[in-house]
């Protein structure tokens, strides 16, 4: 799995209080019911194998400190803990990268074991889309490696976060 997010932490590593806060944004009738169902979906790292997963975000998600201070800090740890799994890569781009492949918007690749051919969800703002044309499956591979590439590694995007995570970085 490589997910790609410009705005907000990715759901599969976003804590509970910072969904909550996330989700409360557009005020919906539904509030608990959408929490609960992005927090179940985390069920994927309680599995005896988990799956790989990558994920690249931009720097301007560490900047915006959704559900306030102590919501913050705890959802920074809790990406920071995440990242600690050897099959799970965590990597910023730093805000200096002005223009990058994923300003067009979030999306996820995803790879499967057996001979299923990759498939590409782009996100939109009521709901998703999934992709199973290969050309665009390619080219949604192609922008995820060009967002590696800029992408500063995983060790540096640790360090960041615990910048932000400690003050040393203003939002």
């Amino acid at each position: 799995m490589r997910v790609f997010e410009a705005q907000i932490i990715p759901g599969l590593l976003q804590t509970e209080d910072y969904a909550r806060a996330m989700l409360s944004a557009v005020r919906p009738d539904n509030l608990s019911d959408l929490v609960a169902a992005r927090m179940s979906r985390q069920e994927l790292f309680e599995r005896e194998v988990t799956p790989r997963m990558w994920f690249i975000m931009d720097e301007q998600v560490l900047r915006r400190p959704i559900g306030g201070d102590d919501v913050w800090r705890a959802q920074l740890g809790h990406l920071l803990r995440r990242a600690e799994s050897p099959r799970t890569l965590v990597q910023v781009i730093p805000r200096k990268v002005v223009a990058h492949a994923g300003l067009a918007g979030p999306f996820t690749l995803l790879t499967f074991e057996k001979e299923a051919p990759d498939v590409l969800y782009v996100d939109g703002f009521s709901q998703g889309r999934t992709a199973l044309e290969s050309r665009e499956v390619a080219d949604g591979a192609h922008a995820y490696d060009l967002l590696r590439a800029v992408a500063l590694s995983p060790e540096d995007t640790a360090e960041l976060i615990g910048d932000y995570m400690e003050g040393r970085t203003e939002p």
